[in-house]
């Protein structure tokens, strides 16, 4: 099947201008002019009239979670909530179609009264005979009722886990649980989540290809989403490519061996692309892992997941394996560690392969940083949309300075890193036109311009979500640009973000997502 594109903007992402993009059996076969591609399209060719749209790559997700996003899909919908009267009466309605547990998401206690978060009293007004566990938007930190402490043996004598924290008054847990405490309580939780899942990763990925992406991230699998995506591939259920980065640890360390078909390779639209490793929190949430304060905190810096050793050992079993590294940083302590770690792993490793390692989140990376990361082709991926959801929260936490320098964008690009940007989904819409218009602008909700010195311009953001997000995969030579011989992973807009007033890039609406040649109408 041949189709012609023609008679509307094309943006290639390669600094050049052409007319028509010919493609066949999901493949670019020829750029240029009309008359060009007619001279060599087959006889049977569609030709799709633009009717001035733009038409450019799709777009590529970075750094997600889509089957956690597919598994919320089920969940509480917490994050219009801004009392916790309205957390109670909103659980409690899910409560009615819900019989083994309640499971909530998205709450933001910035946004709560006097900052604080939910604790097992308000949680315990839903209902004790069930559990119930509802988790931050920045999916770093949570609260569960008296009925799941309980189930899970969390007591006055429970110490704090390595790299977590449970909450106590007096001794006495409340509920509250960060970062480590957490994460283990999440992977249990899903079994008793209602729902289709097939179905919800069905229409999860259609949400994306309505945003234009065509690439997606499963950031910190665990060995059940492998198996879960495994499955959906072997099923020929994926709609889109999606790259699976599980978590580094004593279960995942061989997975690469066990799981060759998809090492490094797309099999079904499935891929291992590498590890993930955790080694703080969220600046929002206020664990994010700093090297000063926060602000009218005293001198609390919040904390490591790990010691030195462990982390440097970590990179060296990536690097060993010849493997990409994912590593989650928000605060300039947990970058530090990160980018020590690496240079002394790879210092001691033969592997001389350009591995790529990324660094997630990047929210308070310094100037030194970005420099470090330059020398050691780190690259930033960058969740710019901080910028607006929580900038005034940053500036209030972290201080004018080091607020108004969160998510580095225009620092990172001035070093000649590859930045790319992602939205964390399902902490923030799967939107990378929201992530652009972000990074472009800088405006807080309350309307501030924070860091007009790290604004980029239009077509940078566009790299960081097209082919600057292809070169993250390896993929630089087949995705991310208008290019004979890549894949057709096309997108059409009704506007063209390089000509538009940058205040209405968010607002572009995708008309149509092509994958692989394949189209997907969203008019």
């Amino acid at each position: 099947m041949s189709t012609v594109y023609y008679n509307g903007t094309i943006i290639t992402m390669e600094d050049c201008c052409i007319d028509a993009v010919l493609v066949t059996d999901g493949i670019i076969i020829k750029t240029g002019t009309l008359d060009d591609i007619k001279d060599v399209a087959p006889q049977d060719v569609e030709f799709v009239d633009l009717h001035g749209k733009t038409l450019m790559p799709s777009f590529i997700d970075t750094h997600g979670h889509i089957s956690m996003a597919a598994q919320m899909v089920s969940a509480c919908n917490l994050s219009e909530c801004e009392t916790f009267e309205q957390i109670i009466t909103t659980l409690s309605e899910y409560k009615d179609k819900e019989t083994k547990a309640i499971f909530g998401y998205s709450y933001d206690h910035n946004f709560l009264p006097g900052g604080k978060h939910p604790t097992k009293e308000v949680l315990d007004q839903v209902c004790t005979d069930i559990p119930i566990a509802i988790l931050h938007t920045s999916a770093h930190m949570g609260c569960v009722n008296s009925k799941l402490l309980n189930m899970l043996n969390i007591t006055r004598e429970t110490p704090n886990p390595q790299g977590g924290l449970i909450g106590k008054v007096n001794g006495e847990p409340n509920g509250y649980l960060e970062e480590n405490a957490l994460f283990p309580i999440l992977y249990k939780l899903k079994d008793y989540l209602d729902g289709d899942i097939f179905t919800n990763m069905h229409n999860v990925q259609l949400e994306y290809l309505s945003n234009g992406i065509t690439t997606a991230q499963d950031g910190a699998s665990n060995l059940d989403t492998i198996n879960l995506l495994k499955m959906l591939a072997f099923e020929n259920q994926l709609l889109i490519d999606i790259v699976a980065y599980p978590v580094l640890n004593k279960d995942t360390i061989d997975i690469f061996n066990s799981n060759r078909e998809f090492a490094n390779k797309y099999t079904n639209n499935l891929k291992l692309g590498g590890y993930k490793v955790i080694l703080d929190g969220s600046p929002q949430g206020k664990s994010a892992w700093l090297t000063e304060p926060y602000e009218n905190s005293g001198d609390y810096k919040s904390y490591g997941w790990y010691s030195d050793e462990e982390v440097e050992d970590l990179m060296f079993q990536a690097i060993e394996q010849n493997q990409q590294v994912l590593v989650h940083c928000n605060g300039d302590a947990a970058g530090d560690q990160f980018l020590t770690s690496y240079s002394k792993a790879l210092s001691k490793s033969s592997v001389t392969n350009d591995l790529r390692p990324v660094m997630i989140h990047c929210q308070t990376a310094r100037e030194n940083q970005l420099d470090i990361m330059a020398s050691l082709n780190v690259i930033p991926s960058i969740f710019v949309g901080h910028v607006y959801y929580w900038g005034d929260i940053h500036i209030q936490n972290l201080g004018k300075t080091r607020g108004e320098n969160v998510s580095p964008v225009q620092s990172a690009f001035n070093k000649n890193l590859v930045v790319n940007f992602h939205q964390d989904t399902p902490v923030t819409k799967p939107s990378p036109l929201f992530s652009v218009w972000a990074a472009v602008n800088r405006i807080t909700r309350k309307g501030y311009i924070s860091g007009p010195h790290q604004r980029c311009s239009v077509y940078d953001a566009l790299k960081a979500v097209t082919i600057n997000g292809a070169y993250a995969y390896f993929e630089e030579n087949s995705k991310g640009s208008i290019k004979e011989g890549k894949i057709a992973d096309l997108v059409i807009l009704d506007k063209n973000p390089l000509e538009i007033d940058p205040m209405e890039i968010k607002d572009i609406k995708v008309l149509q997502t092509i994958k692989s040649g394949i189209s997907y109408n969203f008019e």
